[in-house]
């Protein structure tokens, strides 16, 4: 307990030098020279914990709290250069460089400075870690808000100038041979092979627990996760990495590595893969926990982990002291010490509250017992924690992490064995990426189901939070436990084993047969108008084909919203359709092409010439495309017939106006028996009068609401279609095109996505059925 002591004195003394850093910088000298002489002399622990506070108020006191390229903050135009120093974050909205300043030139004066900046690239920008670049742009500081501080968050890695909208120039690529880059490589290897078998939202979903990733997630798909008080789930803790830690000791002890080898190998791999996702504080702090389990091992004694949790605290600490303010790394630790504490009385009581079971079912009650056990342990610091920081929490929190986080494990083996077969036998990795879509499945299903119940959100008094910390601890200090890490597996004939374990892989692939069953085409023509782009719509024919209109801006969203609606095993779009060159309906679709291959393109116009587009024009190169004839007709073996009414007859490109796309914008017409959709997109008054007087358009059963810069109809649009309903698309990305209410007037029923969210429309050809995907919201 001494080492908890000097742990809680160290970070006693953090904290008070960052609540008062000018007085703490004159107090920490005299007091450090004074507790150190009398540690020395008296030997008394308790001058040793005083020791270890003005230590701790020495190290804030030196740590750097500005940079020399700051002071070019907010000051105008300069330009940068320097290298790549992490990994390059791809997002929706561009690419995250943290790049390492060594030139920055302004008003023709260039000079040698040292610092890093955050700089956000275009989305198409393809360097790399080591990477140098020239970043051109105004420097900001960055923000400072009440419920979240960008300036404290980029603070703890030393980033206190960010530049935003940068134009970037690669000046040369890394070279020479580099540990870092090549784990790097490797990792982005590892979410190839994720995205290249997994559908979305469960490949972002696996990719954030294996490896540390998850910007892949859709808004919406997080959001659940948060609002359930499961995103832990898609966080790499410490619980991963005793399964990861584990499963590679029982490996080696099946082979009969000794014990020492064994430990030193284990610690090795939990290194490499603590790197390998980056290195975040939480991660090392679970790398660091799981080290000294295996450590203990193989030193013959057991280790006092919350001993080991204020070691990791305390290094990790001394490195970084910025991050005691961590929301991830509070999380991590309480986390830990939850499971220190609470693990072994939820596995008793876990076992008594199952010891009637039939002897048949025994071995799942066992095989669920640590993962039970484990999650419920975290969540008892967790959960108010949570709610201290956040000032929420939802009633279903308890309910939902107890329904998933028995399915964890599974997640990390057969994930890890898709990740193994992948690297060395690619041609049977299909088999357990398919396999862990099941507890993701699982998993992404509670978490979406509870966060569309009706919101009974908790928003708890921080005294009441105080108070549930210390109950909890009283609980804990009274019941002080050793954890079990690794349930040991108790001993069983082979024969039985081995009948377990084909039972268990026929329940898995038995439903996994029952999902490929129940995701055949159901005979019906169905079409989803999404709610995150102005004309993006996705149609599956009644036999299982696919057809895409555009894509939207927002990669993610994008292949979120497909993955949920296609099958698991299918990744091809029959028939892609873009209706004009414009960036903000069709910048999604490289990041799209990477998952889904389209089998035919339809052009409206030449997407060359864009920067931002440039990318999509390389992905479309490798595949059949051409451009839309007016007139022609595009027929499933289904019946379902894609006609394009207009398309450009002059040529538009990227460098057109907004007038010139909208005025040609591509219109399509799907019809099915007797129902017929009219797709009119971001068609403009003038594109609307040229349809009406070229005699081209005709009555709809559907009419997508054209949305173009003026944002209404032309007088006497709606009479000459005459659909029975209409459906109104938002951009998100560009609000001040949304529909007009005035254009939505006039029509017997208007379906907003605004309103209900993304709107799924089916049919059997005669009659309609629509339907919003979340109540509607008042206008």
């Amino acid at each position: 307990m001494r080492l908890v002591f000097l742990t809680l004195a160290w970070v006693g003394g953090v904290l008070y030098a960052a609540s008062d850093p000018l007085s703490a910088f004159s107090l920490w000298i005299a007091a450090a020279v004074l507790a150190a002489i009398l540690a020395l002399l008296l030997r008394r622990f308790e001058l040793v914990v005083m020791c270890a506070a003005t230590l701790g108020i020495l190290r804030f006191s030196i740590q750097p709290t500005f940079s020399a390229i700051a002071a070019f903050n907010d000051s105008g135009f300069v330009s940068l250069e320097g290298v790549i120093a992490a990994e390059p974050d791809q997002r929706d909205s561009g690419v995250q460089l943290r790049l390492a300043v060594d030139t920055v030139s302004r008003r023709g004066e260039t000079q040698s400075i040292n610092g890093m900046v955050l700089v956000i690239a275009p989305r198409h920008f393809d360097g790399e870690f080591g990477s140098r670049i020239r970043a051109a742009g105004v420097l900001e500081t960055p923000s400072s808000g009440d419920l979240f501080s960008y300036s404290d968050y980029l603070a703890r890695a030393d980033i206190f100038s960010l530049m935003p909208r940068a134009q970037v120039t690669l000046l040369a690529q890394p070279t020479g041979w580099s540990f870092r880059a090549n784990l790097i490589a490797y990792k982005q290897g590892a979410e190839i092979a994720v995205v290249q078998h997994l559908p979305e939202p469960y490949a972002s979903l696996l990719t954030g627990i294996l490896l540390g990733d998850d910007k892949g997630l859709s808004p919406e798909v997080r959001d659940s996760f948060a609002e359930t008080g499961a995103a832990h789930v898609i966080a790499i803790s410490g619980f991963n990495m005793a399964i990861l830690g584990g499963f590679v000791s029982r490996l080696l002890h099946r082979v009969r590595i000794k014990v020492g080898l064994r430990a030193a190998i284990s610690v090795t791999v939990i290194i490499v893969y603590a790197l390998f996702v980056g290195a975040s504080p939480g991660v090392m702090r679970a790398a660091f926990m799981t080290s000294l389990v295996f450590v203990a091992e193989a030193l013959r004694r057991k280790t006092y982990q919350p001993a080991s949790l204020a070691f990791a605290v305390l290094v990790l600490s001394a490195l970084d002291p910025l991050i005691l303010w961590d929301v991830g790394f509070q999380l991590s630790v309480f986390a830990v010490l939850g499971l220190a504490l609470f693990a072994r009385p939820f596995a008793a009581f876990h076992d008594r509250l199952f010891s009637g079971l039939p002897r048949p079912l025994k071995p799942v009650s066992a095989l669920l017992r640590e993962s039970v056990a484990v999650g419920l342990a975290a969540l008892m610091f967790t959960l108010p924690l949570s709610a201290l920081h956040f000032g929420r929490l939802s009633p279903a929190v308890l309910i939902v992490n107890a329904l998933i986080v028995p399915v964890q494990p599974a997640v990390m083996l057969f994930g890890g064995l898709g990740l193994l077969f992948a690297a060395f036998i690619p041609v049977l990795a299909a088999l357990p990426f398919w396999l862990v879509m099941l507890p993701l499945a699982w998993t992404t299903g509670i978490v979406r189901l509870f966060a569309q119940l009706p919101d009974h959100t908790v928003y708890p008094a921080p005294g009441w939070i105080a108070g549930a910390f210390a109950v909890i601890i009283t609980v804990a200090i009274v019941r002080v436990v050793r954890p079990e890490w690794i349930e040991a597996v108790k001993q069983k004939s082979p024969f039985r084993r081995a009948v377990y374990g084909v039972l268990i892989a026929s329940g898995l692939l038995f439903t996994l047969a029952v999902l490929v069953w129940v995701s055949r085409p159901d005979g019906l023509l169905h079409l989803w108008f999404f709610d995150f782009a102005s004309s993006t719509v996705l149609i599956q024919t009644p036999q299982g084909a696919h057809i895409l209109i555009d894509g939207g801006a927002y990669p993610s969203r994008l292949l979120t919203a497909v993955g949920d609606r296609l099958p698991f095993y299918d990744r091809s779009i029959e028939l892609q359709f873009i209706t004009q060159p414009d960036s903000a309906l069709i910048s999604a679709l490289p990041a799209f092409y990477e998952r889904y291959q389209p089998e035919l393109t339809i052009l409206n116009g030449d997407i060359g010439g864009d920067d931002a587009l440039q990318p999509l024009e390389e992905r479309l190169d490798l595949w059949l495309k051409r451009q839309a004839i007016p007139g022609e007709v595009f027929q499933t073996a289904d019946g379902v017939a894609m006609r394009v009414v207009s398309a450009a007859s002059q040529p538009i490109d990227t460098v057109s106006s907004d007038a010139a796309y909208d005025a040609q914008a591509l219109v399509l017409e799907a019809r099915y028996r007797g129902v017929n959709v009219l797709f009119t997109g971001e068609l403009s008054i003038e594109g609307q009068r040229a349809l009406m007087t070229g005699g081209t358009l005709s009555f709809a059963s559907i009419l997508q609401i054209p949305r173009g810069a003026s944002s209404v109809l032309v007088e006497g649009f709606a009479t000459a279609v005459s659909p029975s309903i209409a459906v109104a698309q938002n951009d998100t990305l560009r609000r001040s095109r949304s529909p007009a209410l005035d254009a939505m007037t006039g029509f017997p029923q208007v379906y907003r996505t605004d309103q209900v969210g993304t709107i799924h429309v089916y049919t059997d050809g005669s009659t309609i059925w629509i339907e919003g995907e979340r109540a509607p919201t008042p206008s």
